[in-house]
Formats: C-alpha cells, structure tokens, sequence
C-alpha cells in the first residue's frame, strides 16, 4: 500500500483496505480544506470484485452473502466521505461522481452477487 511515493505497508490485508481508503479521503478532504486549493479525489473501490473480504464489521451484515456485505461496505465508505464534504461546507463546491464497471461475478455462481433486474455481468478481459 502506497501513500504519495511511499510503501507505508507491504504486504497489505486486502480485508482492511476499504476502512483505511475511506481514513486517507477523509484525512485528504481536511488538508484540502486548510490550504483551500482545488482537489482531485478518486478512490478506487475494489469490493465489487473477487475475492470478497470486506472488513469483519460488514460481514454477514446483507442478505446476500459476501458480495453484499463487500458492496454494504462501499456504501458505508461513500457516506463517509459524503459526510465530511458537508461537515466541512464543501458539498456545494464538489463535483461528485461515482462510476462502476463493476457487476456480480455471476461466472462464479451466487457467491458472486446478483444484478437483480439487470442482465449485464462482469466479465473477464484477456
């Protein structure tokens, strides 16, 4: 795991990534805040995808098995950084945009999620 140019944990637990992205956003939001310069903020969720380990506090938590527990997680992740862009009085000066290439993993079976009413699905590219 990297921080600017530095390793600050090699190797990393893939389990613990999602809560200390969703503390780095936030500590980034603060420092932007003080030196009040534009930002760039993207953070790069891998939930969605296999392997499926979200930290053990959103384990269990959905009714869809680790792929909903992984995506209960991200959502938990995105308030937070929602929440500290109104906490600071950024929100109406932030341009927001969530994107996904990301759909269940349906080559894996049920453990891979369900779209739902959407028939599309992750695919691997070679």
């Amino acid at each position: 795991m990297m921080r600017d140019d530095d390793v600050i944990e090699q190797p990393y637990d893939v389990s613990t990534l999602t809560p200390r992205m969703t503390l780095e956003a936030v500590k980034f939001l603060e420092e932007r805040k003080e030196k009040k310069e534009p930002f760039l903020l993207e953070v790069s969720y891998w939930n969605a995808h296999t392997a499926l380990l979200p930290y053990k506090e959103f384990r269990g938590k959905s009714r869809h098995g680790l792929y909903g527990d992984a995506v209960e997680e991200m959502d938990w992740s995105i308030g937070v950084v929602m929440a500290t862009l109104d906490r600071l009085g950024l929100t109406n000066n932030t341009f927001v945009y969530f994107t996904s290439d990301n759909g269940a993993h349906m080559e894996i079976g049920d453990a891979g999620g369900w779209n739902g009413m959407y028939k599309g699905k992750a695919i691997r590219c070679l």
